[in-house]
C-alpha cells in the first residue's frame, strides 16, 4: 500500500514557514535550513525536501512573503489566532542573543493582535513656558538683585 499523501501543512512546517519569512538574517546565510530545522526540531534533510519538493509548502511561503509585504488587517481572525501561537512557540526557541530577531517576531505578534496602531491623545492645559525672573541689563542690576536674593534666603556667607 503506498503511503498517504499529507493533506495541508504541519504546524512543524507552518513554524518553519514563519521562521523563514521572519529571519532574514538565516536566510542570507548558506546554512539556513538547518538553522530553522534545529529551531523546530526536525532534521536539516526534512526541511530541504520541503523547499525542494512541497509544492504546497512552496506555495504558502509565497503568499506567507507576500502577505508579509501587504496589509494585515483583512485576515480572518481564526488564521490570526494561530499564527499568533506559532510565533509566540517560536519566539521561545530563539535563543537571547539573537535580539534582532526577537523583536521582530514581537513585533509581528502585536501586528496581528492589532496593538501596532498606538494612538496617545494629548491634551495641553495652563501655562506651558517656565515663569523666571527677566534678565539683569548690568552688572550692577544683578549684584544688587543676588543681595536680595542672599537676604530673602539668609544665606550666609563671608565677604571676602
Amino acid at each position: 500500500m503506498p503511503p498517504k499523501k499529507q493533506v495541508g501543512l504541519t504546524e512543524t512546517q507552518l513554524k518553519a514557514i514563519d521562521l523563514y519569512v521572519l529571519d532574514t538574517y538565516a536566510r542570507k546565510t548558506k546554512t539556513h535550513k538547518s538553522y530553522i530545522a534545529d529551531k523546530i526540531g526536525v532534521k536539516a534533510d526534512t526541511v530541504q525536501k520541503w523547499f525542494l519538493r512541497s509544492d504546497e509548502f512552496k506555495e504558502r511561503l509565497g503568499s506567507e512573503l507576500a502577505r508579509i509585504k501587504d496589509d494585515f488587517n483583512d485576515l480572518p481572525l481564526a488564521l490570526r489566532r494561530t499564527r499568533i501561537m506559532r510565533l509566540s512557540e517560536l519566539y521561545e526557541t530563539i535563543e537571547d542573543k539573537r535580539v534582532d530577531l526577537k523583536l521582530k517576531v514581537l513585533a509581528h505578534i502585536r501586528e496581528e493582535v492589532g496593538d501596532h496602531k498606538v494612538q496617545i491623545q494629548v491634551e495641553h492645559t495652563g501655562g506651558v513656558a517656565v515663569n523666571i525672573p527677566p534678565r539683569d541689563d548690568t552688572y550692577e542690576q544683578w549684584l544688587a538683585n543676588n543681595e536680595k536674593m542672599n537676604q530673602a534666603i539668609k544665606a550666609e556667607y563671608e565677604v571676602v
